[in-house]
């Protein structure tokens, strides 16, 4: 059972599969229940959209199929607040398999004052430049205590698509909406790279510099003070569009005919979500080892072994859940003309 639950978000998303020495299963009859301070508060429903894609090689040619995956999503309403305890419990495989977890959400973070952005071109290695957009994130401490943080930033987009003519619907427009995760570059601030600070990557000579992929962090260089994080975001994630095309299927008429109709252009609002979240140390600790695991100069030859933590009895994994000082940025409209695309 593994997730990573937050107060602000309504919907919640739960991972469950069943572990081998060598391979992973789904589970049969699973059922997941979620209570708040001793209250049944939802059951969660299987998330039927979560598939991956993966490519063959069929006969020479390069063949695409949507596959399953083993590990299986389960999603849930629920509002959670500072304070709460949240215990998730599933059973599965006709009651044979039992799990639980307890968290409880942590106490609304240290808010951010501020964020001045500017954009800039960063070098990636030798000759190899990218646009990027520069954030100096203010931050303002009054606790005393060791505090632990997670610096997240997302872009939001609106997507407005617009069709001028179609033989049954004179004007047609849609709205989608997708949300992504940006992967932040903290290298050279010294309190997310806890010390180890470097501009690029040809500054690790050795190869075993392990990128912050979380922007996990501590308050030990700045209990109860004002503090300045810089770091930087890749503008063209901010640009970028998923599933783009400009096609878009009507629904069957009488005749149980469908008709494709092509967008001629789109409008993309866009907002900048920059969250510093309150965490756990153990939560701390898990992420700390999510980096090291998933990236590539980790070398378990020279380095201590790796720890990850677990909180779910009768079973593995890790439930965390955090509490958000969020600020958005308005970031300009993109506009796509279709005929120029």
């Amino acid at each position: 059972m593994n997730a990573l639950l937050q107060t602000e978000e309504k919907c919640h998303y739960v991972y469950l599969t069943s572990s081998y020495s060598k391979k992973m299963k789904e589970l049969e009859n699973a059922k997941l229940s979620c209570y708040v301070n001793d209250a049944y508060v939802a059951e969660a429903q299987k998330d039927t959209s979560y598939w991956t894609d993966a490519f063959y090689f069929d006969d020479g040619e390069i063949t695409h199929k949507y596959i399953k995956k083993p590990v299986t999503r389960y999603k849930f309403n629920a509002t959670f607040h500072p304070g709460d305890k949240i215990v998730l419990q599933a059973e599965a495989n006709r009651g044979t398999l039992h799990a639980t977890a307890e968290v409880i959400a942590p106490e609304q973070p240290t808010m951010i004052q501020q964020v001045d952005t500017s954009s800039v071109s960063r070098r990636i290695y030798e000759d190899r430049y990218e646009p990027y957009l520069k954030m100096m994130v203010h931050i303002r401490e009054n606790n005393l205590d060791n505090q632990y943080y997670r610096l997240a930033v997302q872009v939001d987009k609106k997507r407005f698509m617009h069709a001028d003519k179609s033989y049954r619907v004179p004007e047609t427009d849609i709205v989608r909406e997708e949300s992504k995760v940006l992967m932040i570059d903290s290298m050279d601030d010294p309190i997310i790279s806890e010390g180890n600070v470097i501009t690029n990557e040809e500054d690790d000579i050795w190869g075993t510099y392990v990128l912050n992929m979380y922007t996990v962090f501590t308050n030990v260089q700045f209990k109860g003070k004002d503090c300045t994080l810089r770091i930087y975001a890749p503008k063209n994630d901010m640009t970028s569009l998923e599933n783009i095309s400009n096609e878009y299927y009507t629904e069957p008429d009488e005749q149980h005919r469908r008709e494709i109709i092509y967008f001629d252009n789109e409008r993309v609002e866009r907002k900048l979500k920059v969250s510093l979240q309150n965490i756990s140390m153990d939560h701390y600790m898990y992420l700390k080892a999510m980096n090291y695991l998933r990236y590539d100069n980790y070398e378990p030859a020279l380095t201590e072994p790796i720890t990850i933590p677990n909180n779910v009895k009768e079973g593995l994994g890790f439930v965390g859940i955090s509490t958000s000082s969020t600020v958005y940025l308005d970031l300009p409209d993109l506009f796509i003309d279709y005929m120029f695309y």
